[in-house]
């Protein structure tokens, strides 16, 4: 039973696999929006720049009119170089795409955001490759020490009753 825990460690490769599926999903999202969705001039409604301590990003609101009638109103948080870029606009080309993961996609910080997402798919596939290494390397010690290949360098004493 005292080796079971160990296995938790997969939880971690699982997770950095799970983001790593949702960022392609995005990605794919943003590439079919720009290629294939209708262009339009949005308005900025809304624009702000939040600045915390460890985390800076900006808030956008864009409105704008589909060729149909709809009215469609878009908030987005954005990394902040992603936002400094677009900080002076009022109005701003975008492309909307209904049916994509990503419906509304802003076209001048377009080539920045789309190698952003590929810079953070390369940096998950590297976390990944890691994770699975450590979980392979203490899955390997634990069963080695399990088998007695390997001392037990973990020593458990009772510490509340006397000792004999």
């Amino acid at each position: 039973m005292k080796y079971k825990i160990y296995h938790f460690i997969w939880l971690i490769p699982a997770w950095l696999l799970f983001l790593g599926i949702y960022e392609v999903y995005t990605y794919n999202g943003l590439v079919k929006t720009y290629q294939e969705g209708t262009s339009y001039i949005a308005n900025v409604d809304y624009f702000r720049m939040k600045d915390l301590q460890a985390q800076s990003n900006g808030v956008i609101i864009l409105s704008f009119d589909t060729k149909e009638g709809e009215h469609i109103r878009k908030q987005m948080t954005l990394p902040v170089k992603l936002a400094a870029l677009i900080q002076d606009y009022t109005k701003i080309p975008i492309r909307y795409l209904k049916d994509s993961s990503e419906p509304v996609v802003m076209i001048p910080p377009y080539n920045f955001h789309r190698h952003l997402f590929l810079s953070n798919m390369g940096i998950l596939s590297i976390s990944v490759l890691i994770a699975i290494g450590i979980a392979v390397w203490v899955e390997r010690h634990f069963w080695k020490e399990k088998h007695g290949l390997i001392p037990s360098i973990y020593k458990f004493e009772i510490v509340d009753q006397p000792s004999a």
